[in-house]
Parts: structure tokens; C-alpha cells; sequence
């Protein structure tokens, strides 16, 4: 990556073009698993990838740069979610016991269970924990280099993460649940007929 970040110093456009075929795809699996839709993926891909070429003299290499590219996307992002107008900031909710057969991501995946409803559960967590989410089990970062991203204490990412397991584990319980009740109940054919 040093060579690319030169690149990109000694001539942008071209270092810009380089970024795009080495980076795009990466930044927009991150991107359209934080937003949830192509368009608004690609649009972060396009400003990341922008601001990162107009903004490479303060990439310092304290962090890699695939985390330094991944904080200015989440910044987008956090900014495209962002309420407009006046923000209340409310206090941080009770963390809940676990409830123990709530099946997790992990289990549901394991079982076969179709993995866009996993995807649709991540989508509905709040952007907070999608965030850390998406960070750390679809592109498998580290707390420390989500951290940096999210330019946040690794005791917050462990927190969230926490908490966005737990909120999955309740939203998927749902899902399976309601999939549950649905195959056991017989059907409309199956209830007229009685023997």
C-alpha cells in the first residue's frame, strides 16, 4: 500500500485511477453493508475514493491505509445518516441479559438458514452497531483497526459489538421464531379437512 499512497502523492490522477482498480470493490462490500442499496454504496465509494486522493498528505501511516480509507467512508456514512436539524442525545440504554435460545448469526448460518436474512438483520441494527458490524464480521477487522476507523476507544467497539449481538440475536429470534410457527401450521387445505 506504501506504493500506492506515493503513487497517489506524486500524481493524483493517476494515483487516482490506481486507487479505484486496487480499492473499489473492497470500499463498496463495506459500503453497501453499512447503507444497504448500490446507489448510496456507490456514491460513498465515489466520495471516499475522492477525498482519500484530495486528502493523502494527512494519511500518516499510523494505521493502514484500507482502515484510514475505512474511517473516511464511515464518516460519510455516519454524515448521510445523520438527522438533520436538532439532535436530542439520549441516555445509553440497559444492556440485557442474554436471552439463551435466541439462536445467533453463526448458528443460524451454520444450519443453512438463508444468509440474506442475516443480512437483513444487520441492515436493521441501528447505524451505530451496523457500523462495527459490518467492520468486523464481513471484512474481519480487528477491534484495534475498527478503533482507528471509527477513531473510537476499542472498549466502545467492544461494547457495540456486544450490544449488536445481542440486538441480532432478538431480531433473528424473530425470524426464526416466526419461521417456526409458519412451517408447523397446517394449511388452509390440510384445516377444512378433518378426519
Amino acid at each position: 500500500m506504501d506504493e500506492l499512497v506515493e503513487a497517489i502523492r506524486r500524481n493524483p490522477e493517476d494515483g487516482a485511477r490506481r486507487l479505484v482498480a486496487q480499492c473499489r470493490d473492497r470500499l463498496y462490500a463495506v459500503a453497501w453493508r453499512l447503507c444497504g442499496n448500490a446507489a448510496d454504496a456507490e456514491d460513498l465509494v465515489y466520495r471516499t475514493i475522492l477525498r482519500g486522493v484530495e486528502r493523502i498528505d494527512s494519511y500518516r501511516g499510523e494505521s493502514s491505509f484500507f482502515v484510514w480509507l475505512d474511517s473516511i467512508l464511515v464518516n460519510f456514512y455516519r454524515m448521510s445518516v445523520r438527522p438533520k436539524g436538532i439532535r436530542v442525545l439520549m441516555p445509553v440504554e440497559e444492556v440485557p441479559e442474554e436471552e439463551a435460545d435466541a439462536p445467533s448469526a453463526a448458528d443460524m448460518l451454520a444450519r443453512g438458514e438463508d444468509a440474506s436474512v442475516v443480512r437483513a438483520a444487520v441492515a436493521a441494527l441501528p447505524p451505530v452497531f451496523r457500523e462495527v458490524t459490518v467492520l468486523r464480521y464481513f471484512e474481519d477487522m480487528s477491534v484495534t483497526s475498527i478503533a482507528a476507523a471509527l477513531n473510537i476507544p476499542e472498549g466502545s467497539v467492544k461494547s457495540r459489538l456486544s450490544r449488536a449481538k445481542l440486538r441480532l440475536r432478538r431480531i433473528l429470534a424473530g425470524t426464526f421464531c416466526e419461521k417456526k410457527a409458519s412451517n408447523s401450521m397446517p394449511d388452509e387445505k390440510s384445516r377444512s379437512e378433518k378426519p
